[in-house]
């Protein structure tokens, strides 16, 4: 049952006061009841009306001070006047009047200092508190040693009774304060213990509502993102390529903001991970220059780079290192508007040399930071002058995440500007020594690689058509044989019907998600690897899916590299054809079977568009083609003589994503159209269209045998192998690899100079820029390059004069 107390009382012990001042009213309350009973005890039975006086005036004063604290909020003037005036003066008068230590009042000490241990803090609580129990002490000693200067009780009887009424009415009065301040603290507590479940469901709310824009909002991002990179793929003309290549950055951006707002979640709720794994420095630095000097360029700033004191290899978080630094550019490019923008990395060995003190410096010639905003630049959502950049784009949230990913990797942070005149970020985080080779070989198992299996056979199950289209388009060259489904409940049932090897299964969707889908899917002893296909990025959910049983996960916007990683890892071996990708050279070689392919109907540019520009990669595509459509004309003519227009269909469908694969546009544009009239039923277009589509056909195998006969021919003739290389090449080569931060290949085009070069003076140059290079000392490198440059020139003059 709830005591309720009369609202003039209860407006003392509002929930909004704080505790100490509803704690001083409730002392306050019980100082007034005390008094007042003790005027009367003194009065009536003990005959004092001097004691009565006095306490009736303490009662007073207690009341007004009640009142004037709460109508002011003068509570610290308030507490003081409490103890100075009814604590040392009013106790000693009622001491020295009362009888001394032979009455009740010691047990009223006893009230005071408890009054002043609550209502005061800190040292001030201490000094005052041990200054009345010395004051208490001295005036019980000054009784003692000059009785005469005290009023006795004047009966044994007298003493008795003051001396009970005094503990009585403290212990009492001491006790219910005990218990209402009980009270009130745990009302408080309740209160906080409310608000922190409210937080936390709030908290939860948020996460949520994260997750479900997370995915609603990368669903038609990872459907842009992903026609964009088909339209980009098919080589467009120069308009459309400016189009797509736009939208393609404002997704990404969108995808960033995106990103941003999730990782702060991650970090709120402490789920953030740190990976730590060996990596090169090299490609550290390649991965910064890189973006430092694209994002300069295309706003017309200069951009340079300084490395120096970095081992070849170190361990860390290096995917959230580059985060941090492509923060920092990011920027100082969007804060700069002319000068430039320099990045520097350095290496300072840590006191038990197991590894370095990793800087990154980022400086630029901007806008700068105004002192006041120094304070408060790392906050999240806090940006530097806001009307002034209203027109800049960002959240505010790249510096915040900077530095919350350097608290957890145990870095520092801290910023220098100048306002108006640029702005000097600097991290350091501590990184440990790496082998070398343990780095190149992780370098290598993340390069990219892609893979041929037009025997493996696959389903890709999502709420989303768009979804579905993009990823068929990004596995478009693996020739993998795609089924889609557009719900759980159709995956269940094209399961029964087929048999796949791996099934990519959209973990949002209506009525059976894909946790539920992959659930009914182990009942119907259906082992077949399932990978999680989803938008919600969230903290927790990739652990969520795999231990629910997934193969793997992969979030959208689905990166095609990363996708067909996923699948190889998962499709049996003996159906898969491992290859590399490596960047398109279309030399003049290539050019002369290109214009041959061209009399086929086969677009060679179109082919190795798809394939990352990998000719080797094209040969075997054309080996499987022929392997694959051997037997096809007969099985096509077989169907159409019994009129199978379903098997019709899919033969056309297969040999459609073959023939766009292969480049022959004209063959794959007649099995789509050949596809349709079949499924719709029309027999005789397929009849009337069968030989057109067979002849195409023909046409296209000669061409790929054409082009496996005569690859190598041409390829030999182009560079026989005694023709050596070109050392104007090389140097040029040279030049922009190490411009570029790029170690590797720097490394090998200096290594092809060196033999070549016969002059002593020259080679010890280009073994000092090979050094340099080791180093990761690229402006030293560079300058060696160019003094070499200049003494080949000045040899070249002088054999010609």
């Amino acid at each position: 049952m709830t005591l309720k107390l009369p609202p003039f009382i209860s407006s003392f012990f509002r929930p909004e006061l704080d505790f100490r001042v509803r704690l001083f009213n409730l002392l306050a309350m019980a100082g007034i009841v005390i008094s007042l009973l003790a005027a009367v005890f003194s009065s009536v039975l003990v005959g004092g009306f001097q004691m009565a006086v006095i306490n009736f005036f303490s009662a007073c004063l207690s009341g007004g001070l009640l009142y004037y604290s709460n109508s002011s909020g003068q509570y610290q003037r308030c507490y003081l006047i409490t103890i100075l005036v009814v604590f040392f003066a009013g106790f000693a008068l009622l001491f020295l009047a009362g009888g001394g230590y032979h009455s009740g009042m010691p047990s009223f000490f006893i009230f005071g200092i408890v009054f002043t241990v609550f209502m005061l803090e800190g040292r001030k609580m201490f000094i005052v508190a041990v200054f009345e129990i010395i004051f208490y002490s001295l005036l019980c000693l000054y009784a003692y040693s000059v009785p005469s200067q005290i009023a006795w009780i004047g009966t044994e009887e007298e003493a008795i009774t003051d001396i009970i009424f005094g503990f009585v009415t403290v212990s009492v009065i001491l006790g219910i304060t005990m218990h209402l301040n009980f009270r009130l603290y745990n009302s408080q507590q309740r209160q906080l213990e409310q608000a922190r479940e409210e937080a936390v469901q709030a908290n939860q709310a948020k996460s949520l509502f994260l997750a479900g824009m997370s995915h609603e909002i990368r669903t038609p991002i990872n459907i842009m993102l992903g026609m964009n990179e088909m339209i980009l793929r098919a080589r467009p003309s120069a308009e459309i390529t400016g189009y797509a290549a736009r939208a393609q950055d404002a997704g990404r951006m969108l995808l960033s903001l995106i990103n941003d707002i999730l990782d702060v979640a991650k970090i709120e709720s402490g789920k953030l991970e740190l990976t730590e794994e060996a990596y090169l420095t090299g490609d550290l630095v390649q991965k910064l220059v890189q973006q430092g000097r694209e994002q300069s360029e295309k706003k017309g700033l200069s951009f340079a780079a300084e490395v120096s004191g970095l081992p070849p290899a170190l361990c860390g978080d290096s995917m959230h290192l580059c985060q941090i630094a492509a923060n920092f550019i990011s920027n100082a490019v969007k804060y700069t508007e002319t000068g430039s923008v320099r990045l520097v990395l350095t290496g300072r060995e840590i006191p038990d040399k197991s590894g370095i003190l990793l800087a990154i410096m980022v400086s630029d010639t901007g806008i700068g930071i105004p002192p006041a905003m120094l304070h408060s630049i790392f906050d999240a959502f806090a940006r530097s002058e806001e009307a002034r950049n209203s027109k800049i784009e960002g959240t505010g949230l790249g510096l915040a995440i900077v530095r919350e990913l350097t608290d957890l990797m145990g870095g520092r942070l801290s910023v220098e500007s100048e306002y108006g005149r640029g702005s000097t970020f600097t991290v350091e985080i501590p990184q440990r020594y790496a082998d070398e080779t343990a780095a190149c070989e992780a370098a290598a198992g993340q390069g990219e690689q892609s893979f041929l299996a037009p025997q493996a056979h696959i389903l890709v199950v999502d709420d989303t058509e768009g979804n579905l289209s993009v990823v068929q388009a990004l596995l478009a060259r693996t020739l993998l044989r795609i089924d889609t489904a557009l719900s759980g409940q159709e995956c269940l049932e094209r399961v029964n019907r087929n048999t796949y090897h791996a099934i990519l299964l959209d973990y949002m969707m209506p009525q059976l998600d894909g946790i539920a889908t992959l659930r009914r899917l182990r009942q119907m002893d259906c082992q077949v690897p399932v990978i999680a296909l989803t938008a919600d990025v969230t903290a927790g959910t990739r652990q969520k899916l795999l231990d629910a049983g997934f193969a793997d996960y992969l979030s959208k916007p689905v990166i095609w590299t990363r996708l067909e990683q996923a699948l190889l890892a998962c499709l049996p071996e003996e159906l898969v054809t491992r290859t590399a990708l490596s960047p398109a050279v279309w030399d003049g070689s290539t050019a002369k079977l290109g214009q041959q392919l061209e009399t086929y109907d086969i677009s060679l540019e179109a082919a190795l568009a798809l394939v990352n520009g990998n000719l080797p990669q094209y040969k075997t595509l054309a080996r499987i083609f022929l392997a694959n459509t051997r037997q096809a004309p007969e099985l096509l003519m077989r169907s159409a003589e019994t009129n199978d227009l379903p098997e019709l269909a899919r033969s056309a469908h297969s040999l459609k994503s073959l023939a766009r694969i292969a480049g022959a546009g004209e063959l794959a544009s007649l099995a789509d159209r050949l596809e349709q009239k079949c499924g719709a039923g029309e027999a005789e277009y397929a009849g009337a269209a069968l030989p057109l589509f067979l002849h195409e056909l023909e046409t296209t195998r000669r061409g790929l045998t054409w082009f496996l006969d005569a690859f190598p021919a041409e390829a030999a003739a182009e560079a026989p192998a005694e023709t050596p290389p070109n050392r104007d090449a090389l140097v040029a080569r040279a030049r922009v690899a190490i411009a570029g931060y790029r170690c590797g290949e720097s490394r090998q085009a200096l290594a092809l100079l060196l033999p070549l070069e016969r002059d002593a003076g020259r080679r010890r140059l280009l073994e000092q820029a090979g050094a340099a290079v080791e180093e990761l000392d690229f402006e030293e490198a560079e300058l060696l390059l160019q003094e070499f440059a200049g003494h080949k020139e000045e040899a070249s003059y002088e054999s010609e004069t």
